[in-house]
């Protein structure tokens, strides 16, 4: 494993059980981790690995079992689960967070797929429905853990479950870089206190059809522990108040007259949830963290044109 890594490999094996410790740097991320047999054997034991991020986003994020079916529901009442949005991932995992948008955060796609991809041990003890233990990953503050009620002995399954922590442990970088990314693409400048957050102080401004667009990611707040993360795109509306409305996506633009064309077109472009104005400023709310340059453009020319004076929206102009 010290070649496969390029860190410090020890190993030592007993009468009564085994061990094994490990230190490297995997993607510029410091790892660190050991394993323990149980006593007589390597059936069972404990394997633990610890990646230390660089960047906290006050995390805490727990995906606390992994199981071969869908989960059932008295299990995600009983272990307060929160839903990521992906349907695979929802019913492979149980997901315990202290906030559901923090969850969305960290867990993106590609975090997701190296997570799904550490296999189960073959332990025949059984786990979960399975044939044998999966890791269990948690994430708090600066730390990334990971661990198994198995002696780790398949170096692939080491290494998978590694490569999952490290991105988990990246994750708050990667969030504030493809940030930087889309500000890039919008050629507009990017707000930023020390490292990404997800209350409005995250924010690109760019010039959109003559207007002054922002982008921001936002929790919305859906009652006890549970909230949304949208990126919001918005623009204030200009001269004197404006009309009020609400489009929700999935709904009909006949009532929106003039605006209806444009209002669709956007919906279906961008792939927002809402589109609505409290006469003072136009918003689109997009599902997640939305780093694709077009989608965001989309929403920005319909809340641009929307917060003009000569607007005209269906029935209140």
């Amino acid at each position: 494993m010290a070649n496969r890594f390029g860190g410090t490999y020890r190993a030592t094996t007993g009468i009564k059980s085994s061990r094994f410790s490990l230190r490297a740097s995997v993607s510029g991320i410091r790892v660190e981790a050991t394993g323990t047999s149980e006593p007589y054997g390597l059936q069972g034991g404990t394997t633990e690995i610890h990646a230390f991020a660089k960047v906290s986003l006050h995390a805490n994020v727990y995906l606390a079992a992994r199981y071969s079916g869908a989960v059932s529901m008295w299990r995600r009442f009983a272990m307060r689960d929160v839903i990521i949005g992906d349907q695979k991932f929802d019913d492979m995992w149980i997901i315990n967070a202290k906030r559901e948008a923090q969850a969305q955060a960290f867990l993106d796609a590609k975090t997701r797929e190296l997570v799904e991809a550490v296999p189960a041990s073959q332990n025949p003890a059984g786990y979960g429905g399975s044939r044998g233990s999966f890791y269990r990953f948690k994430v708090q503050g600066r730390i990334v853990r990971a661990n198994t009620a198995n002696f780790e002995t398949s170096e692939d399954r080491f290494a998978a479950a590694i490569a999952a922590a490290v991105a988990l442990a990246k994750r708050p970088e990667q969030l504030l870089d493809d940030w930087k990314s889309v500000a890039s693409q919008l050629e507009g400048r990017l707000e930023v206190s020390k490292r990404w957050k997800m209350d409005g102080s995250t924010r690109i401004q760019f010039p959109t059809r003559g207007r002054r667009v922002t982008v921001s990611p936002r929790a919305i707040r859906r009652g006890y522990r549970r909230d949304r993360l949208v990126t919001r795109v918005y623009c204030e509306c200009s001269g004197t108040s404006g009309d009020s409305f609400r489009f929700r996506a999935g709904e009909s633009t006949d009532a929106f007259g003039e605006a209806a064309g444009l209002i669709a077109s956007a919906m279906n472009e961008s792939g927002a949830l809402v589109l609505e104005s409290d006469g003072k400023v136009v918003s689109a709310d997009l599902d997640g963290n939305v780093t694709d340059a077009r989608r965001i453009i989309a929403a920005a020319n319909a809340v641009a044109t929307l917060a003009r004076d000569d607007s005209a929206v269906g029935p209140y102009r």
